[in-house]
């Protein structure tokens, strides 16, 4: 994970004027640990950014433990509003909430509990944050909890793609030219697509895309559509597991896949989706839905 280069230069600049580091002066920090999705990951940094602000607190979001499986520094810049990483000053000592994890910031472990439907500390039981409705006492702040919604379009004001992976994604959707795209998700939720496909009316000029995460659902989509179909690339079979939560791919292969569909959806002429059997839309596709509304986003994403 990489430390911001002002981070670096404060910290010179303090060995010089104080005669010690910059990071040994303690600031409230809140830790933000978000889990599943890119959606969910997205509104949960919002949430903590709000509060972060609202409540003088340093913000740092460790991605590690979320479907992203990486340090989110590896694809994206943020504006300094907050920091993808793990803080590099010692946390031993220091009063947190939640309180169960006082000294054990560095080596708690976190499980899902169908009780409450979300994360908590595996060895108290205790859910994995704090009031965010009230200001708190302790120097740090836990946050680490899943959860999606409309935010996520609001977090990604804030980040820059790397410019290596806009160059990237500005050349392929070039490329691509004039298309529809359609998102099916068909793991832990699943879709009808085979009806849905029957549904869709495209223009006979345009060209089909389909961003999936079943296997199978692309190579129907390769029957149904024929040669309109355009492939981007392939999908793993991950025996009916959401991508996000399969640990045993190429992660940095899977994230650039992700950011590729989430592009190429929000940049189609017309964009396809439907609620899946469970009776919602996903969050990827309200992420993509979300992006495509906002255009200045997008080109702040690829060009910023």
């Amino acid at each position: 994970m990489r430390i911001p280069y002002r981070y670096k230069v404060k910290d010179a600049i303090a060995r010089v004027i104080l005669g010690r580091p910059w990071r040994v002066r303690h600031r409230k920090l809140l830790l933000c640990r978000p889990r599943g999705g890119l959606n969910d990951i997205l509104c949960q940094i919002h949430r903590c950014r709000i509060y972060s602000l609202f409540h003088d607190r340093d913000l740092w979001v460790d991605t590690r433990r979320s479907g992203w499986h990486d340090c989110m520094s590896h694809w994206f810049r943020t504006d300094g509003h907050f920091i993808f990483g793990w803080p590099p000053q010692a946390l031993s000592g220091r009063s947190c909430l939640p309180a169960c994890l006082q000294g054990r910031l560095d080596t708690y472990e976190a499980a899902y509990s169908r009780t409450i439907n979300n994360f908590v500390d595996r060895q108290t039981q205790e859910p994995l944050s704090f009031d965010f409705s009230d200001s708190h006492p302790e120097e740090i702040l836990v946050h680490e909890q899943c959860g999606g919604g409309l935010d996520a379009i609001k977090a990604l004001r804030h980040l820059r793609l790397l410019p290596e992976l806009q160059a990237k994604i500005r050349r392929l959707l070039g490329e691509l030219g004039t298309y529809e795209a359609i998102h099916i998700r068909n793991t832990d939720l699943t879709t009808d697509y085979v009806s849905f496909f029957r549904t869709i009316q495209v223009l006979p000029s345009h060209k089909v895309i389909v961003c999936t995460d079943d296997h199978r659902c692309l190579a129907y989509a390769r029957e149904f559509w024929k040669d309109r179909l355009i492939v981007v690339h392939g999908v793993p079979d991950t025996g009916g597991r959401p991508l996000h939560f399969t640990n045993a791919l190429d992660r940095h292969e899977t994230n650039v896949h992700t950011l590729l569909d989430l592009m190429i959806l929000a940049s189609a002429t017309v964009l396809h989706s439907c609620r899946t059997s469970q009776g919602r839309e996903s969050g990827f596709s309200l992420l993509a839905r979300s992006l495509r509304a906002n255009p200045r986003v997008m080109r702040h994403l690829l060009n910023g």
